[in-house]
């Protein structure tokens, strides 16, 4: 709980952010990791439904919790492919799920 809105890069993929929230490791599996952290935490209570907001536009992506901006990372490289959904540890659920093109 309250663990949404941070940024990871696995696997060496690196982006920019706010440098007091963004640090580098090293994962002996998951290789180096870069870490953005969310400004705050704004998570409903269990039970309750979140509404998420990915803006994907040029090399910037912001991250939009019930309303409110918590995150956002510049420099992110894309490429074509899937679009994954995950929880790490913790059972979720997903729906109303749209994508739009901006323009």
């Amino acid at each position: 709980m309250n663990d949404a809105g941070d940024f990871w890069g696995l696997d060496g993929y690196g982006f920019s952010g706010d440098a007091d929230r963004r640090k580098t490791l090293t994962h002996d599996l998951y290789g180096e990791l870069t870490h953005l952290k969310k400004t705050e935490a704004l998570e409903k209570p269990t039970g309750q439904w979140n509404t998420y907001e990915i803006h994907a536009q040029g090399d910037t992506v912001t991250l939009m919790i019930n309303g409110k901006q918590v995150n956002q990372a510049t420099q992110c490289p894309t490429y074509p492919g899937k679009i994954c959904l995950t929880s790490e540890g913790h059972e979720i659920h997903f729906r109303n799920i749209s994508l739009t093109v901006l323009k």
